[in-house]
């Protein structure tokens, strides 16, 4: 009966708020023509681009997984977008399984309504990022750290290991799962899940020299260099100042402090307006 009535109150919210274009003013376009590469056959590459350069970013999840959907059925904005509401819908009931030994069935049930208007959620869960891919994996990792815990079963430790690699490569924040795998295997003395979690790193790490591997030298571990230009859409401008780095440290504590719990508890702003304020400062990119 819980799960029912969470997907009755998400999918009224998803007909009200689904929009039949692709939002152009985040990273949609390129995660779709990335996608439209590999669909092609032409590999992990900007194909728009006339040197058809390989892409630098590591977070290759997504255009993976968009790829199947826009081979069948082309960009569909309603097909994806549903898609992604249906990702977000998945991780909801993840969390209820996750959370359901901690909370009361009448507290998890109103948790979860509460989470589906939060503001936060309204503004991403129809756009064709990597949010809701994001989360979906974040919240499978947990419940199935949940279920390996009690269990110890191989098949629930190897598909936390999937989850876990893919939760990294979809969005950069993913390599914060390593903490709660960590913590686990301090506290409970695993040997089994400290000797995957280091197989984890070390697959990781490989995927990451693979995908830096086909670049050229410019292009090269782009993250350590967008946070370190004065401004990543002109990095002729040169490096910052190591005052400067600083000030940037401040600005993104004060914005995952108090701009973003703003957005999660209340809705402040108009969606114009809070599109200035929902991305961290990397040295000009969105993040």
């Amino acid at each position: 009966m819980k799960k029912y009535l969470v997907s009755l109150f998400f999918l009224l919210s998803a007909v009200m708020m689904i929009k039949p274009q692709i939002d152009l003013s985040y990273d949609s376009p390129r995660y779709l023509t990335i996608a439209q590469s590999i669909t092609y056959g032409n590999g992990y590459n900007f194909i728009y681009r006339p040197d058809n350069a390989p892409v630098f970013y590591n977070n290759y999840i997504l255009p993976y997984f968009l790829a199947p959907l826009i081979r069948i059925f082309g960009i569909n904005p309603y097909l994806l977008k549903a898609v992604m509401l249906l990702l977000g819908l998945f991780a909801l009931f993840f969390f209820l399984g996750w959370m359901k030994t901690y909370l009361k069935e009448k507290e998890l049930l109103f948790l979860s309504i509460a989470l589906i208007y939060t503001p936060l959620f309204i503004r991403f869960c129809d756009k064709v990022l990597t949010e809701a891919l994001f989360v979906f994996f974040l919240t499978a990792s947990f419940l199935l750290l949940k279920k390996y815990s009690i269990s110890k079963n191989k098949i629930f430790l190897i598909l936390l290991l999937i989850c876990c690699y893919c939760a990294i490569f979809t969005k950069i924040a993913g390599i914060f799962i390593l903490i709660p795998l960590f913590i686990y295997i301090k506290t409970d003395k695993d040997k089994k899940l400290a000797l995957s979690t280091v197989i984890l790193i070390a697959v990781s790490a490989i995927t990451v020299f693979i995908i830096q591997s086909r670049l050229p030298d410019n292009n090269r571990f782009y993250h350590i260099k967008y946070l370190l230009y004065k401004d990543a859409f002109t990095p002729d401008l040169g490096y910052i100042k190591p005052g400067d780095l600083l000030l940037r440290i401040i600005y993104n504590i004060r914005f995952y402090f108090f701009s973003l719990p703003k957005d999660i508890i209340c809705l402040l702003y108009t969606s114009d307006a809070a599109d200035e304020e929902d991305s961290v400062d990397l040295g000009g990119r969105r993040i």
